[in-house]
């Protein structure tokens, strides 16, 4: 008897300690998935750009453009 209880009550501290693992490991997924939906509209329209400018695509690089005391203004695209 003693053994089935210390045999269940470790199972279920086995099992609520995987159930809060994966709670918090999957909390801040939708941020990860924004950032990576965020990346990838920005590889297209950059691709898109490229060939409406006359170019076969995009590098991938992208680099911001300072202006006056260092502010951001715009961005330069790498096309090829």
């Amino acid at each position: 008897m003693l053994e089935t209880y210390v045999k269940t009550r470790i199972a279920v501290e086995s099992f609520v300690r995987r159930q809060a693992e994966l709670a918090t490991s999957s909390e801040y997924r939708w941020v990860w998935l924004v950032l990576i939906g965020i990346l990838v509209v920005a590889a297209a329209v950059a691709w898109v750009y490229c060939r409406n400018a006359g170019y076969r695509g995009f590098t991938g690089d992208i680099q911001a453009v300072r202006g006056p005391w260092g502010i951001k203004i715009g961005v330069k695209l790498g096309c090829y």
